[in-house]
């Protein structure tokens, strides 16, 4: 405690003694506040070069003069370098250790990524051919008599198969572990992308266009007096929303995946707009297929509810006859949109041209689309054909069914289009894994999968045609007697069938639509009508010859009084109204008389409008009539399906649940 004198001098000397007592505490405060944050920093840092180079490794890692203990009393100098540590590998990463580079935590994984990355991109190379000379001397086991390709894989996710090694090996799973698998598996996979890209270059591969034009070699590779195909090659085209990413996931891994899969979001985005721009008429053919497409949820040629929850909704792939999958076009924030039908199919007539034909769930929306959209003409003059699959297509209405259905044309055989459904029954099971990965590794994941899956296509593609020819030939040997029979004793041709399915389409599209004949007469004596009651509502209001004012309507100074002159006004109004009326009225009976080269006009005792009239009255009754005969046809024809013998009771259900709906 001090004690003030008397005395100036000694109470100015007191003062200044309490002010360097309080200089000195805060600079201490302020000492021990820096040193603080300079001990978590370098915890973060140990931390993350704990995670690249693992924790039985943690000692033997050099970090130079970097280790800071938060214990002692000395401050750290600010005179480091950036001297490399950790070998040739981790160069990159350890330089985030400098003590002159300050980097935001939110900013320092993405960092960390990228250099990671890199470091592991400059020796790829040498990584790439250490992993050839080992594969190269790696001494075969004849002794194995079991054969190398039966075998049973679950997937599982990276967390899980780590568990599993530390469980093997007797030592404690730590999250770090399951960091340093990720990453050696990611390296790993990219030693064997550059290996096969190396593969590839020699070969004269094309990348953007082997996948489609050479992966499957029943459908890309022709024999000498190979006979022409119509159509030359059969495609499967759907999407799948079940391999979802949230938005969010991974943001911190910048990196990109480069897949032979893939289509670019920049060669989707072309068409984001261009079934709207050219949307307009449809023709007679095209509009028979509107009752069985405004109920698909898929037939949507824009965006109208943007999903938010999810970057990745989904897939939407494009698969040949035999499943080898050709390309894929991630569907990013919506549903399965019509651009990315048309990025597909744009992709598909340039790789392999003229005669191709594609099956789709929503076939003849898909036409009416590509028809409309850029590459319409491209598709015209290629002769692309869109039919649907054998399952969705019963779903379809009747008179679709008979245009596009598997069933009705010639060229499918027994090709039932239906490849999508099994890849996604397939590629569902890796969804549950993807969910909350990060682009890059959603990606690379599922490319991984989609390789697995060609390379078993390509493994069981000889069983696959060989089966196929014994079934064919299996049909035509037990069916072709019962057929000729049938024929034989109803005394019919095969060009008897034809006729029939010609005859059904044109019924159906009698019943299903008024005859324009009948639709114009009833428009024309609509407006007549609509004349005559708009001359006759003028006629009443201009019927008045004046009107009649007495001398009490008047006011001394400013003539009609309030109420005289409001009454004059509402006449005045109703006048210009049914003036209005008539006239517009007019015009569009004109109008509908020019556009329909009606020269005189109907008068009300002329036969023509009399029968319009009483047709008119009439109308509704007989619609109704067509309309239930049209509908219990067409319900038959498309529930029989159903009811055939073999049909299973899943199935079963679903197409008739299908058609409820549709109808």
């Amino acid at each position: 405690m001090t004690l003030l004198n008397s005395s100036s001098m000694t109470a100015r000397t007191t003062r200044s003694s309490l002010t360097q007592i309080r200089q000195q505490r805060l600079l201490r405060a302020d000492q021990a506040c820096q040193t603080r944050e300079k001990a978590r920093r370098m915890q973060e840092l140990l931390a993350e070069a704990q995670l690249e180079v693992g924790r039985e490794n943690i000692d033997s890692a050099d970090f130079g003069d970097n280790a800071f203990d938060p214990s002692d009393d000395m401050d750290v100098s600010d005179d480091d370098t950036d001297e490399p540590v950790g070998g040739p590998l981790l160069s990159e990463f350890f330089k985030t250790c400098s003590q002159e580079r300050q980097v935001k935590f939110f900013h320092y994984s993405a960092q960390h990524h990228q250099n990671a990355h890199k470091a592991w991109m400059d020796q790829m190379p040498t990584l790439v051919d250490a992993y050839l000379a080992w594969k190269h001397n790696v001494p075969s086991d004849d002794g194995n008599t079991v054969a190398p390709n039966i075998f049973h894989v679950d997937i599982v996710g990276i967390a899980a198969i780590t568990k599993v090694l530390c469980a093997l090996h007797n030592v404690t799973y730590h999250q770090q572990r399951r960091e340093q698998f990720a990453n050696a598996f990611d390296v790993y996979l990219q030693i064997l992308r550059h290996m096969r890209s190396r593969v590839d270059r020699l070969l004269g591969r094309d990348p953007d266009q082997w996948q489609m034009n050479g992966a499957c070699p029943s459908c890309a590779f022709k024999q000498m007096d190979e006979p022409t195909l119509l159509p030359a090659r059969l495609h499967a085209m759907d999407g799948n929303f079940s391999v979802k990413r949230l938005d969010g996931s991974g943001s911190a891994d910048p990196r990109i995946f480069q897949s032979r899969y893939f289509i670019s979001e920049a060669e989707v985005d072309q068409f984001k707009d261009d079934v709207q721009r050219r949307s307009g008429g449809c023709s007679a053919a095209e509009s028979t297929t509107g009752a069985c497409t405004e109920n698909w949820t898929a037939a949507k040629s824009f965006e109208e509810n943007k999903i938010t929850v999810f970057d990745q909704t989904g897939i939407f792939l494009v698969a040949c006859r035999h499943g080898v999958i050709e390309c894929v076009s991630e569907m990013k924030c919506s549903g399965e949109l019509a651009k990315y039908g048309l990025a597909v199919v744009d992709r598909l007539l340039d790789v392999c041209g003229a005669d191709q034909a594609i099956g789709h769930d929503i076939a003849c929306l898909s036409r009416k689309m590509i028809t409309s959209s850029s590459i319409g003409a491209k598709a015209a003059e290629l002769k692309l054909q869109v039919v649907v699959n054998v399952f969705h297509g019963f779903s379809h209405e009747r008179r679709c069914q008979l245009q596009n259905h598997p069933l009705y044309l010639n060229f499918l055989g027994l090709e039932d289009l239906k490849t999508c459904e099994r890849i996604f029954a397939s590629s569902n099971t890796a969804a549950v894994l993807i969910r909350h990965a990060s682009y890059f590794h959603w990606t690379q994941f599922l490319d991984l999968h989609f390789d697995q899956w060609d390379m078993d296509r390509y493994t069981e593609l000889s069983a696959f045609l060989h089966n196929n020819y014994v079934q064919a030939l299996q049909i035509i040997k037990t069916d072709t007697p019962v057929l000729d029979e049938f024929k034989r004793a109803q005394n019919i041709s095969d060009t008897d069938f034809v006729n029939w399915r010609n005859e059904e389409y044109e019924y159906l599209s009698q019943v299903a639509v008024e005859p324009a004949s009948d639709a114009v007469a009833v428009a024309y004596v609509e407006h007549l009508e609509k004349l005559r009651f708009a001359e006759e509502t003028y006629g009443s209001v201009t019927s008045v010859p004046f009107l009649t004012y007495t001398p009490a309507n008047f006011t001394h100074a400013s003539g009609l009084n309030s109420k005289a002159r409001n009454s004059s006004k509402v006449f005045e109004t109703e006048y210009a109204s049914a003036l209005r009326k008539y006239e517009l009225q007019l015009n569009v009976v004109e109008d509908f008389e020019r556009h329909h080269g009606i020269r005189e006009r109907w008068t009300l005792h002329q036969p023509d409008y009399v029968q319009a009239a009483q047709y008119y009255q009439e109308r509704q009754f007989i619609r109704s009539v067509e309309e239930l005969d049209g509908s219990v046809v067409r319900r038959l024809f498309e529930m029989s399906k159903a009811n055939l013998a073999g049909t299973g009771y899943k199935m079963r259900k679903y197409i008739s649940k299908a058609i409820t709906v549709t109808n």
